[in-house]
């Protein structure tokens, strides 16, 4: 299979047992392949281009992996250099960081059904690194000035899929 598809079956180790280095370069070529064939073409004709995983989620995830501050926001700093400048992949012009409970993000990925790919993906299915993703995500959401979007209402619920909507279109509406 492809390399990413390897990596995430743990045909290359556990997450903890790798380079963060290593893993982003895994997606940042399979980004940089996506860009310039197919995203690239769209975005030049004028497309807005909205995806929901990107090189932002290789600084979530793999910056998980490091727990020193310092070392975290160096790795940050690579990854957004490597991929943007380096790589030619186009940098984000805005982010929307959909923000909910480790509680609530368990409740929902426990609902999928298996055949969704998530009981084999070596990050789904370890808890404890899921809650570090969940504590990083909000530091890098913070540190880089993300649009965040609460998910949960007042009452503990999931907001719907709709309500959501209605706020992203707000945030979208606000910025273009």
């Amino acid at each position: 299979g492809a390399p990413v598809e390897e990596y995430l079956k743990g045909n290359y180790g556990a997450p903890s047992e790798l380079s963060p280095y290593f893993i982003n370069n895994l997606y940042a070529l399979d980004r940089s392949v996506t860009w310039r064939t197919s995203l690239k073409p769209r975005y030049d004709s004028g497309d807005l281009i909205l995806l929901d995983r990107y090189t932002t989620s290789s600084l979530i995830y793999q910056s998980a992996l490091i727990d020193d501050k310092n070392q975290k926001n160096e790795f940050i700093d690579y990854v957004c250099e490597y991929e943007y400048d380096k790589l030619g992949i186009k940098k984000p012009d805005h982010v929307i960081f959909l923000h909910a409970s480790p509680e609530m993000l368990s409740k929902l990925r426990n609902s999928r059904k298996s055949n969704e790919g998530i009981s084999g993906d070596i990050h789904e299915t370890n808890a404890g690194f899921m809650n570090k993703v969940y504590e990083n995500s909000v530091y890098i959401a913070e540190r880089l000035g993300w649009h965040k979007v609460e998910c949960i209402a007042a009452d503990g619920t999931m907001r719907t899929p709709e309500d959501i909507h209605r706020e992203i279109c707000q945030i979208l509406s606000s910025v273009f």
